[in-house]
């Protein structure tokens, strides 16, 4: 019965994702944050949503900015890796720091710094990071961490083995 409960328990606690957001070459925090909100918009996955409302929270003027502009969702792309919006002629690009590098080179350029970066920080146990892209450059990385995640999996080791 006990291990029952815990296992709802770590159902509950993994679903949670703390967003970070950190922008690259210039970027400014604002702009990063509207280019994060459209790309997340449509995307209906519990993590996609997760960021969309955590970013719009902490940055409100976010999802009104491209309000009353023409905005084009582009779907994940199982060849690519990619997803994104395309905008007023930007084309906007999220996906994890392969499939961003694999994009990069088809377009001919080098392989981004910044997705250094963001594949050390998907290295970490609860963390996926995502990069931003907007005409072929990188703006910026979303990180997201699965809270509780460690702390959870742990406590069910450790009632399975005192069971």
């Amino acid at each position: 019965m006990n291990a029952e409960f815990t296992e709802k328990a770590i159902t509950k606690q993994v679903s949670k994702w703390q967003v970070s957001c950190q922008a690259f070459a210039g970027t400014q925090l604002e702009e990063l944050a509207a280019m994060t909100a459209l790309c997340y918009k449509d995307d209906n996955s519990d993590m996609g949503q997760a960021v969309y409302r955590q970013v719009c929270q902490h940055y409100p003027n976010a999802d009104a900015i491209f309000k009353n502009t023409g905005c084009r969702w582009v779907g994940y792309n199982d060849k690519t890796g990619l997803s994104g919006v395309n905008i007023d002629g930007n084309i906007i690009r999220k996906g994890s720091a392969d499939a961003v590098q694999n994009y990069f080179l088809a377009l001919g350029h080098a392989f981004p710094d910044a997705c250094i970066l963001a594949e050390k920080a998907a290295r970490t146990l609860g963390h996926k990071t995502e990069v931003i892209c907007k005409n072929g450059r990188v703006i910026g990385m979303v990180t997201l961490v699965l809270e509780q995640a460690v702390l959870s999996k742990n406590q069910k080791n450790e009632n399975a083995l005192s069971a």
